[in-house]
């Protein structure tokens, strides 16, 4: 995984709440704990003594199941809870958090982020259709809800050629994670359906940011 750093903007607008803002920050910080732990998927193995002793879920797992890693399990329980997910990157990559790197509250205003680049990339694409699923509702042109499933299963999806059988990487793709995701952006969704966050973008130039927190 290529870790080089990049920033996403959010646009934003109208009047927010505390919650609403909070709520914001903690999903966009779960969608980057969650890609950041798939595509380490695709480095896994190099990590897999580690990952048994010194990260207590997953040597469970391993030895609930019986098999010979913890990132293939039956109906990837693992990976269904946010809170092992932040701690899974906390742990192995403290480095790449995600940073909040600036916050322009107005009308309209920004929220920019800084993070791994590869995966901010990826929480675009994902941000973007629900913009333009937003959009299409405006022009009468309705998406329904299997085209926003999809979206986040395209979000989930596992790109990699592993040695292990295909029907096991399958099933972590399969596994309702995409509709764990669906269910875990109803607040960027609902602030998206209401104009409040209006676009995203990748920022070429970091040099104006001010100073970062860590989410």
């Amino acid at each position: 995984m290529n870790t080089g750093q990049q920033s996403l903007r959010l646009g934003i607008d109208g009047s927010w709440t505390a919650t609403e803002m909070s709520d914001s920050f903690a999903e966009i910080n779960y969608l980057y704990n969650l890609r950041l732990f798939l595509n380490s998927i695709e480095d896994a193995e190099p990590y897999w003594d580690e990952l048994y002793h010194f990260f207590p879920p997953f040597r469970r797992k391993a030895k609930q199941f019986g098999i010979p890693n913890p990132f293939f399990f039956p109906h990837g329980t693992l990976v269904q809870r946010p809170d092992e997910i932040q701690q899974f990157s906390r742990i192995y990559f403290p480095e790449h958090v995600l940073q909040v790197s600036r916050i322009e509250y107005g009308s309209p205003g920004g929220k920019d982020f800084l993070g791994i680049g590869e995966i901010l990339k990826q929480i675009r694409e994902f941000i973007q259709f629900l913009i333009e699923r937003r959009q299409a509702f405006q022009e009468k042109q309705l998406s329904n809800d299997a085209q926003r499933i999809q979206n986040a299963r395209d979000f989930v999806r596992l790109r990699l050629e592993f040695t292990r059988a295909n029907a096991e990487i399958q099933e972590i793709e399969n596994n309702g994670l995409a509709e764990l995701v669906d269910d875990n952006t109803r607040a960027v969704q609902k602030l998206i359906d209401s104009d409040k966050i209006t676009s995203v973008t990748m920022l070429e130039d970091d040099s104006d940011t001010s100073e970062q927190q860590a989410l």
